[in-house]
């Protein structure tokens, strides 16, 4: 197996590149911001190198949203740190100070203790026995002035029995429990004492836990099936009614091995139940079941993605069989000291076990990727922890100062929160009203007592907002008569963000969350981008490049686009070559002879291909950029655009495409609806292994950038496996479109590099009308199944098939259904034209293969250092030498096709 390296990324500070990475073939990058946990994310790497730009592009837009809310959670806490900055917009809230580390030490630290339990270093697993050494070494290199380690020994009564008594001669007013199988972060006691701080009414913080290394096969695999994260969501839990069976797998609440309480709370609930020491096994029932009879009393439970640890995964099978059983131990004597110790929550406690004895007993059956024999480990360790919490007895205190056990788990849990029930449903008793203008700084809410909830209205200077909901959990438990600034600014970040931003955009909340996402892109991209080496040296002068434009009667789009072609900013030879496809007309010729230094190409055979490859023919720079009529480019979309070809790899670059107007409702609707032309505003890149990602579908070339702005390698059109675009396929056939996907295909396919570069913007009229708003669409489905169709039928490809006549009925089946549900409101019309276009993209391809046989294949590429050089003149001076516009040229002979390899069955 590849071997996968582990990074971590703080965006709060620059993207710095990642290099030396040769020997791995991913990096998985733990993504952070102000200590918040943000993702999990896969990064490419290439030349043993991960950009900062790659970086950038594999996070934004697609967690744009976690982003979004740290940052404003970030503006409830800390309103100091943008005094100069005190709007409310989100480019208001982005870090401008790269420089700075982040910090959460709260102002008087709290003492922690540290339980650390050696647990797993057993003489059957020295592997894990060895992962002492990196977790104790982590320990002592906590960044906290107030701490107490205290690392235990084995008792005879079990490892709860350790706890306990360690809890009761503890210090700290917070204790920690961890082991060796787990290596905290720096900030990890840090952390905790600041969420403790903010978050008074929490009795219990669980962690993040995130995998040390993935080396072997083992590893990947273990991560894969049992991988311990709990998500990057900050979460608050309080049970306010009797637990369903679901809720009462507290096993998803976090890790074993990266936990916290208050000691108070600890000595309240008896500490943890000695009971659930297996034999021979580990204590990780004991940390379930005191999670489940904290909420059971009504207490806090606080998910903090940001308490980071990284747990070291079994790098053997043996190991991780071990593992497993130990799992399943603690689970079922968790499992069966709720059974004897809830009546009223039995048929809960059933259904939570027969759950997961039915998924074992069905994995073992059906593989779903995990070898038996980790099953068959679990399924002996149901057994074993069933047995094991019938044969220990009960534990005496081993001081009398300590309190007992037995009499705190023998008290009923019957909380006072689950109010009255009305017809069937839970009610709360009472709820509090209280208001919170945001341009005050956020305080916590007191004089709660008494209260099962508390309604929050949120104003922002004389605007409202909105307004949310909290439980406050058991009245009578100290602290309770109070909300946290912590709560509180999570909640409003969570629930109320898109509010908060649509206030500067006059309540649009659909406008305000474009702003944001574009905002929150642009500033990481441009940082990645504009602060660090982006790669790229300087395309030398010397690469001559040539500019084609496809037209059939279009004269004004035609001279505003060569108005603005002409006057690029550039030192290179530049040829620019318009390819009339009806020239008989002459509108087209008309324009080209006002620029003496455009070049004029007639193909009078209808279709974009054959318009295109008969300008690919006739031109002669290195690089081959191709554009449509109807854009508009800036100065210096050039040489942005061809930038990337400075790589011997990159064949083709694709560039974004920006709507030049918005102004009638054709034009708002495929920008907003159909999603325009661009590909974003993030550059990337994708290869082969990227076309071999895909199995059960066609890679989705269609979302690599469009023909409108792009820029070819001159080489692929002679090369045997690419060639020139196909005739079949494109706008002016019966097909309609498809031709740019199929050569992006075939460049992915023969294994080259195709790049996305949004820096080369151009601007594109769209369709005023809704009349050709509608043909578009219907267009641009049918050309997908043509494209479809000659993937199958000339290219061989299987997943084609799977994609013509599964996924894409199967999306416009959804897509209906979801309509007559409610759940998107696009009109009838545009969906009636995408069920148009994909049923006539099968009698278009006939129709357009039949046309091709009677009109024949363009004539071949020939690279121009094997061009006659007399035939190469004649021919320039014929294609500037003024004819009759309406004198019809003669097409053009049969030719044979491309010489191109066969394409084996994938």
């Amino acid at each position: 197996m590849a071997r996968i390296k582990l990074i971590e990324i703080e965006l709060s500070r620059s993207l710095v590149d990642f290099t030396d990475l040769g020997s791995y073939s991913t990096v998985h990058a733990l993504v952070r911001l102000y200590g918040t946990t943000i993702a999990w994310v896969p990064l490419p790497v290439w030349n043993g190198c991960c950009s900062a730009q790659a970086q950038a592009q594999a996070i934004f837009p697609h967690y744009n949203q976690i982003v979004a809310q740290t940052l404003l959670r970030d503006r409830l806490l800390h309103p100091a740190k943008y005094t100069h900055q005190p709007g409310w917009t989100l480019q208001d809230w982005l870090p401008s100070d790269l420089t700075q580390e982040f910090a959460p030490t709260p102002l008087n630290p709290p003492k922690i203790t540290i339980l650390f339990c050696p647990q797993f270093a057993i003489a059957n697993s020295p592997t894990l026995a060895d992962a002492s050494t990196p977790a104790l070494q982590a320990l002592q290199a906590l960044e906290y002035p107030n701490l107490e380690i205290k690392i235990l020994k084995a008792d005879p009564s079990g490892w709860n029995a350790a706890r306990n008594l360690a809890i009761h001669e503890a210090t700290g007013a917070i204790i920690a429990f961890t082991d060796d199988r787990m290596v905290l972060s720096p900030d990890w006691a840090t952390t905790l004492a600041a969420t403790f701080t903010q978050n008074p009414e929490v009795s219990v913080v669980t962690g993040l836990a995130v995998p040390q290394q993935l080396e072997n096969a083992t590893q990947a695999t273990f991560e894969h099936a049992y991988g311990l994260g709990r998500g990057f969501q900050r979460k608050y839990f309080t049970w306010m009614q009797p637990p369903t069976w679901v809720q009462l797998g507290t096993m998803n609440l976090g890790m074993a091995g990266n936990w916290a309480a208050r000691r108070s709370h600890l000595l309240d609930l008896g500490g943890l139940d000695p009971r659930l020491d297996v034999p021979g096994q580990t204590a990780m029932g004991g940390n379930w079941d005191l999670w489940s009879r904290t909420l059971l009393a009504g207490r806090s439970l606080l998910y903090e993605p940001a308490l980071l640890g990284r747990y070291l995964l079994p790098s053997d099978d043996k190991t991780a069989q071990h593992h497993l059983q130990q799992t399943i131990a603690g689970f079922y004597s968790y499992i069966r000291a709720g059974w004897k110790r809830s009546p009223q929550l039995r048929i809960q406690f059933l259904c939570l076990g027969l759950w997961k004895f039915v998924r074992l007993c069905m994995a073992m059956v059906r593989n779903y990727g995990v070898p038996r024999s980790w099953i068959a480990a679990e399924l002996r360790g149901i057994w074993q922890g069933l047995k094991g919490y019938e044969a220990v007895k009960r534990q005496t205190p081993r001081s009398t100062s300590t309190p007992a056990i037995g009499s705190v788990l023998a008290r009923p849990h019957h909380s006072p929160l689950y109010g009255k029930a009305i017809n069937g449903k839970v009610v709360k008793a009472r709820t509090a009203v209280r208001q919170i203008n945001l341009q005050q700084p956020l305080s916590e809410l007191t004089e709660l007592a008494g209260y099962d909830a508390v309604r929050v209205y949120l104003n922002l200077e004389q605007h409202p907002v909105g307004w949310l909901e909290l439980n406050l959990g058991n009245p009578n438990r100290d602290g309770s008569d109070r909300l946290s600034t912590g709560q509180l600014a999570t909640a409003i970040a969570d629930q109320l963000l898109r509010e908060i931003l649509a206030l500067s955009h006059h309540y649009n909340g659909n406008a305000a969350w474009e702003a944001a996402n574009l905002a929150i892109t642009r500033h990481w991209t441009h940082l990645a981008t504009h602060s660090l080496p982006t790669g790229y040296a300087p395309l030398p002068i010397d690469i001559p490049v040539t500019i084609i434009i496809t037209t059939c009667d279009r004269p004004q789009d035609l001279y505003h686009c060569l108005k603005h072609l002409i006057v690029q900013k550039t030192e290179r030879s530049l040829e620019i070559i318009v390819a009339d496809n009806r020239p008989a007309s002459g509108l087209s010729k008309a324009v080209v002879d006002q620029f003496p230094q455009v070049k004029y190409v007639a193909e009078p055979r209808p279709g974009g291909s054959y318009g295109r490859n008969a300008a690919f023919v006739a031109s002669t720079g290195d690089i081959v950029v191709t554009v449509d009529d109807d854009v508009t480019v800036p100065p210096d979309w050039l040489e942005k655009l061809i930038a990337p070809m400075i790589r011997p790899e990159v064949m083709v670059v694709t560039g974004n495409v920006l709507p030049l107007e918005l102004e009638t409702p054709a034009q708002w609707m495929f920008e907003t609806l159909r999603g325009g032309l661009g590909a974003g505003f993030a550059p990337f890149e994708v290869d082969r292994a990227w076309w071999d990602s895909f199995k059960e579908g066609t890679p989705p070339v269609w979302n690599l950038g469009v023909s409108a702005n792009a820029a070819f390698r001159a080489s692929i059109f002679h090369h045997p496996d690419i060639g020139m675009m196909d005739e079949i396929l494109g706008p002016g056939t019966p097909t309609v479109g498809g031709e740019e996907n199929h050569l992006i295909y075939k460049v992915l396919r023969a294994g080259y590099t195709v790049v996305y570069e949004p820096a080369a913007q151009v601007w594109h009229r769209h369709r005023r009308e809704m009349q050709a708003f509608y043909k578009q669409v219907y267009g641009h489905m049918k050309g997908g199944t043509a494209y479809h169709l000659l993937l199958w039928l000339q290219e061989r490809d299987p997943r084609a098939w799977k994609q013509l006549f599964i996924h894409m009925p199967r999306y416009l089946r959804d897509y209906t259904i979801d309509r007559l549900l409610g759940k998107h409101q696009m009109p009838w019309r545009i969906m009636w034209s995408e069920m148009s276009g994909y049923l006539a993209g099968f009698w278009g391809y006939w129709q357009s293969a039949q046309r091709l046989k009677k009109l024949g294949r363009s004539d071949r590429y020939i690279p121009v250092a094997d061009r006659d050089p007399a035939r190469q003149t004649s021919a320039k001076q014929t294609s500037a030498r003024p004819t009759n516009p309406m004198q019809p040229i003669a097409p053009q002979p049969d030719n044979p096709p491309n010489p191109r390899s066969k394409t084996p069955s994938l």
